[in-house]
């Protein structure tokens, strides 16, 4: 979970009935895309920020790596627990790890909605040995000709630079985004409370989803 603004959306019922244990466009599907594209190594070290639930850090345990997962919720990691998942509660500005100590690391559907989403780069990059991998799933601004809360492109690809990262992969999956935003109206009907949680929601600025890759220099 986000360390601002997401509780409602990520610890209720409402995105869960309709995306599963994932909490997000895509699941599971686009962890995989981009686990097959970075190719670790067995037992790579892999932590996922925002792991909520844990589902994507059961997943790659049980494809051989030595994941685990922080979150700001408490609800949530003790649900993850359940599940003997090694999972801790930290917040992306501020990694309990030391320098150059991991493989990879993913942020799923998090960063956008973080405080400081720079700030937290930066920490990331230092706890990745040269080298690792930075796996970002996300929500993004297709128009870049207006100013919005989202970033665009071209505004992550700077965050990137100036962090120490070279971009390796970037994919557009808003169709992904399209398909939960049609199963959420299916599932209950409505929008009203997933528009509250995310206050970046504008038609404007035309909201998509991408996948991406970046390599530490």
């Amino acid at each position: 979970m986000p360390e601002t603004g997401g509780a409602v959306l990520y610890e209720g019922e409402l995105l869960a009935a309709a995306s599963g244990s994932t909490l997000r466009p895509g699941g599971l599907e686009l962890t995989e895309r981009a686990i097959g594209f970075c190719a670790f190594p067995p037992r790579a070290r892999l932590l996922d920020v925002g792991c909520g639930r844990g589902a994507s850090v059961a997943w790659l345990r049980g494809h051989g790596f030595a994941a685990a997962g922080i979150d700001l919720s408490a609800r949530l990691l003790a649900e993850g627990r359940k599940e003997d998942l090694p999972l801790a509660r930290a917040t992306a500005g501020s990694l309990p790890l030391g320098d150059d100590v991991l493989d990879g690391l993913l942020c799923e559907c998090v960063l956008c909605l973080l405080p400081e989403p720079q700030r937290a780069l930066r920490e990331i990059v230092r706890t990745l040995r040269p080298g690792g991998r930075l796996i970002l799933s996300d929500l993004y601004r297709r128009n870049e000709k207006i100013p919005g809360t989202l970033p665009s492109r071209a505004q992550l690809e700077g965050w990137l630079a100036a962090a120490g990262f070279r971009l390796q992969l970037w994919e557009d999956h808003s169709l992904r985004l399209a398909q939960l935003a049609a199963q959420l109206l299916l599932t209950h009907g409505r929008l009203n409370e997933i528009c509250a949680a995310l206050p970046m929601c504008a038609a404007a600025e035309r909201p998509g989803y991408y996948l991406l890759v970046a390599e530490k220099q």
